[in-house]
């Protein structure tokens, strides 16, 4: 019986447990064979005549140990019979599984994590060029709805599988096309920086403005600003160009003085011509559109130099600049430019002309001042941690060169029939890298012309300031104006006509939009098209894709639209307490009070605010404001996470009549992905 039960534990054995049970087998038999010659009765006849014979009979025999070790063998035997088929019907339950992931745009994702949950527990495999194979245990499982979950960069998918008849044939998971990797910010490009950017010289700080060296679009509306710079050009109007106003001068871009700039998006230092006695006389005359304006508070105290006219030119005016006397620091080229653009219409509030009385040289002089020309751009990038690939961008383009309105122009480019189009051949945007699109030319005046000219309209059109201004005029008494012809008498009454002129109250910040211009509906990115967020300045701008972070706003209030506006981002690329840094941003609009929002998810440390005042002879004022906490650069944070906001008040002299103003922001943020 023991060899029978030994033979059927190798048998099953065998079976149930493979190749590794034999080493187990041979030595439990060596133990008991041993154990039994040991232990069994002594043959002494045996062990003389032959000591071979008597021990093996020795260990034939079966002896009290051998029928114990007989029993145990047998039962080992039955367990190995219930191990064996337990376990062949878990084999049985075990089923192979294959199937895809594929990503929305058809493509195979490489290296998804698919993952079955069964009665509770989460089996794990990863893709292989999209697909993947795994076995799975249905035993003691609902085999109707086993649930599969993917996840692939950041983007997951669930689904149920019946398996109740069997693997599922040409099982495929079609991830969704989760939120889109790109971050689209808009940038107002003014200045010498569009000249930089034409010339491929951006400096590494206006880099850091744009987020870094992005990859320029050579759309038409790039091409129409390329064809204007290199048609009107003049040379540099100052000694040198300053990258940082804080910078030593080694840090300046040297002499520029012979190098030709874009007139379009700079104004000389000086653009004045002389007045003649008929022209000056014509200004007094009913039928004509010219302003009385008086600078300070106390009327009372008015002298001649105090006053001057101005109103908004037309192609008279404008044209009355070209071809000026030797000695007056104008460009022929600047006035080209803008007969240029407006050949086919010239807006009634596009520019205007100013005749203070008082005068510096030998006579009164006229002066020009004029919307200057930015560049409206659209930069994305690449948010993700991954390569994407870009496709078409569907867009909408007026190809009309005329000057219009910005309204108008929105107007028209909705109703234009989008067109694909692939803007950007490299077809890959690996992370970080990014795209600027040129979308529009607009003409705007600058700041410091709104503050100014915001003076001038209220004096023309509000009743209350036309009335004491006309009650204090007589007692200015008459006065004599050199001019280029002559002198001419300016009398009381003359004054007092012009300011019974009831003005009228244009939208300054209105924007006019010149040349080609698009508007970009949609992108595909890996064969799926992602809606394009437009450019909207009466609403925080957001980021598209993961809402990694971004920066706070700051608003200045519009009386004219009783609404706050939206400048834009301040401490932008700061994210982090290691890149903490100052800001400084222009100002619009501003009458004391700075609305800075927090609408991204994250959290902003403002440490320091103050405002640079600058008045029409360079000099500069620091307003601080009147939070304590926002005085010093002391490490004592004002905190803004996303929903709050503060409203900072600075006070502005009155003696102190300035042109432009600045904010001075030091401070970071940090995306709620990194706290």
């Amino acid at each position: 019986m023991f060899l029978i039960g030994l033979a059927m534990c190798i048998i099953l054995g065998v079976i149930s447990l493979g190749t590794l049970f034999m080493p187990f087998l041979a030595g439990i038999t060596a133990v008991i064979v041993v154990l039994n010659a040991l232990l069994g009765p002594p043959n002494p006849t045996d062990v003389r005549s032959n000591w071979f014979v008597s021990t093996i009979k020795k260990a034939l025999n079966v002896t009290r140990f051998l029928k114990l070790a007989t029993f145990f063998v047998w039962t080992f035997v039955l367990s190995l019979i219930v191990y064996s088929g337990f376990n062949r019907y878990r084999i049985a339950q075990r089923i192979s599984v294959e199937g895809y992931v594929m990503t929305a745009g058809g493509d195979p994702a490489d290296g998804a994590v698919v993952a079955f949950t069964i009665k509770g527990q989460e089996l794990t495999t990863v893709t292989a060029k999209g697909k993947f194979s795994t076995k799975l245990d249905l035993a003691g499982a609902d085999t109707k709805a086993i649930t599969l979950h993917v996840r692939w960069h950041g983007i997951e998918a669930t689904k149920t599988v019946d398996f109740s008849g069997g693997p599922p044939k040409d099982l495929v998971v079609t991830l969704p096309a989760g939120p889109s990797p790109l971050r689209i910010s808009y940038f107002l490009l003014g200045g010498y920086t569009i000249d930089f950017l034409l010339k491929g010289m951006i400096d590494r700080r206006w880099e850091e403005k744009l987020s870094g060296q992005p990859y320029i679009i050579p759309n038409n509306v790039f091409k129409s600003l390329s064809y204007l710079a290199s048609s009107f050009s003049g040379t540099f109007d100052h000694d040198e160009f300053l990258l940082d106003t804080k910078a030593s001068n080694d840090q300046n871009i040297g002499n520029l003085g012979a190098k030709s700039f874009f007139v379009g998006s700079w104004r000389p230092k000086y653009f004045n011509r002389p007045i003649s006695r008929t022209e000056l006389q014509l200004a007094f005359e009913p039928n004509q559109s010219w302003n009385l304006y008086a600078y300070g508070q106390d009327k009372s105290r008015l002298d001649i130099n105090s006053v001057s006219l101005w109103k908004f030119a037309g192609k008279q005016e404008l044209s009355s600049f070209s071809n000026l006397p030797r000695g007056y620091n104008a460009t022929s080229e600047w006035i080209r430019f803008y007969s240029y653009i407006t050949k086919d219409y010239l807006p009634p509030d596009f520019c205007y002309v100013t005749i203070p009385f008082s005068y510096c040289g030998d006579r009164v002089v006229a002066s020009l001042d004029s919307r200057v020309l930015q560049l409206r751009v659209a930069l994305i990038e690449n948010t993700s941690s991954h390569p994407i690939r870009i496709g078409r961008f569907l867009t909408r383009e007026n190809p009309t060169d005329r000057l219009r309105a910005r309204e108008a122009d929105q107007r028209a480019l909705g109703a234009r029939p989008p067109e694909e189009q692939d803007l950007f051949p490299p077809g890959i945007l690996n992370p970080g890298e990014k795209v600027l699109i040129p979308t529009e030319m607009s003409f705007v005046f600058e700041k410091g012309d709104i503050d100014h000219l915001q003076k001038l309209v209220k004096s023309a059109s509000d009743v209350r300031e036309r009335t004491e201004l006309t009650s204090h005029l007589p007692n200015m008494g008459s006065a004599s104006l050199p001019l280029a012809d002559g002198t001419f008498q300016v009398a009381p009454a003359n004054l007092i006509s012009l300011s019974n002129r009831v003005g009228q109250g244009p939208n300054l910040e209105k924007e006019y939009t010149y040349g080609h211009s698009i508007s970009v509906d949609s992108v595909e990115i890996d064969k799926v098209n992602y809606e394009f967020r437009k450019f909207d300045p009466d609403k925080v701008i957001l980021h598209a894709g993961d809402e990694s972070g971004s920066c706070p706003y700051i608003f200045t209030y519009s009386a004219s639209a009783a609404s706050w506006r939206n400048l834009g981002h301040i401490l932008f690329g700061r994210r982090g307490k290691e890149k903490e840094s100052t800001d400084e941003k222009q100002l619009i609009g501003f009458d004391g009070r700075l609305l800075i929002k927090e609408n991204d998810p994250e959290v902003s440390f403002l440490d320091s605010m103050y405002v640079r005042a600058v008045n029409g002879m360079g000099e500069e004022m620091i307003l601080y404001p009147k939070d304590a906490k926002l005085r010093f650069e002391d490490g004592d944070y004002v905190r803004l996470k996303r929903g709050d906001q503060m409203l900072v008040h600075f006070d502005i002299p009155e003696y102190f009549h300035a042109r432009r103003f600045s904010v001075v922001v030091k401070g970071y943020y940090i995306p709620f992905d990194l706290r």
